[in-house]
């Protein structure tokens, strides 16, 4: 009977053995991929700090955006850090930037500078993608409006090239017999620094001419009954009365 219990207890004991031996297998290390429970281990770190990430930090609402689209909108102004690991999850991980939607407008005139466009903000937040903290761009919902500028310098602008009547100088002095007759001339628009440039030019195109002899004129040096009298285009003293001819009248 002693014999019979002992082999009984001594299968007992090799089946709990083979029990433990099997449970040791499905929950241990593959011996022949260390790499096993590194993956799965830092998948489970990821989540858990997510979920502590997220308790204390969240995400603004938007639309994740990837990086061919974010290279359509910004441009070379897509930060670096996009697309890549990152530290923390739901933390900033690039600064923020402005995505046009629009075309640059709303200039006061043809050669203004400074315009406004509507856009949306970019923000750049670490999270979790497929398992991986990854810098992500995130577009918010709200449409803004902001500055934007353009180049003008040399665009054409204002009224065409275009030249006034022509019109008479004036005289010198009452006695002066001939002046300029010239005519105003505006050249052609161009932008500069904002402003349209139209310069204007005078340009003489002839002769005006005028006689004025005999006429009055102001002199300070005519005495005993002498007069300021036009002569040939200057005053002269003549004598007060004389009939003759300029040249034959006395002067003083």
């Amino acid at each position: 009977m002693s014999r019979r219990r002992y082999g009984y207890s001594l299968r007992c004991i090799l089946l709990l053995s083979l029990l433990v031996a099997a449970a040791s297998c499905q929950q241990g290390e593959d011996p022949e991929d260390p790499g096993a429970e590194s993956t799965n281990t830092d998948s489970a770190k990821l989540e858990q700090a997510a979920s502590r990430s997220a308790a204390t930090s969240t995400p603004p609402s938007g639309s994740r955006i990837d990086r061919a689209q974010l290279v359509q909108l910004v441009g070379d102004r897509v930060p670096a850090a996009v697309g890549q690991s990152c530290p923390t999850l739901n933390v900033v991980c690039a600064p923020q930037v402005f995505a046009a939607t629009t075309a640059c407008g709303s200039f006061s005139d043809t050669c203004d500078t400074t315009g406004t466009q509507s856009g949306v903000l970019v923000d750049f937040i670490c999270l979790n993608i497929n398992g991986n903290a990854t810098c992500t761009a995130i577009a918010e919902q709200t449409p803004v409006t902001a500055g934007c500028t353009r180049v003008t310098n040399g665009v054409s602008c204002g009224s065409p090239a275009s030249c006034s009547a022509p019109f008479c100088l004036a005289f010198s002095d009452e006695c002066d017999e001939d002046a300029s007759q010239v005519r105003n001339c505006q050249a052609a628009g161009v932008c500069s620094n904002g402003v349209c440039n139209q310069p204007v030019t005078q340009q003489v195109v002839g002769t005006c001419v005028r006689d004025t002899d005999g006429m009055s004129c102001a002199s300070g040096g005519c005495a005993n009954g002498r007069s300021g009298t036009c002569n040939t285009g200057d005053c002269t003293c003549l004598v007060v009365g004389c009939d003759s001819p300029a040249s034959a009248c006395p002067q003083f």
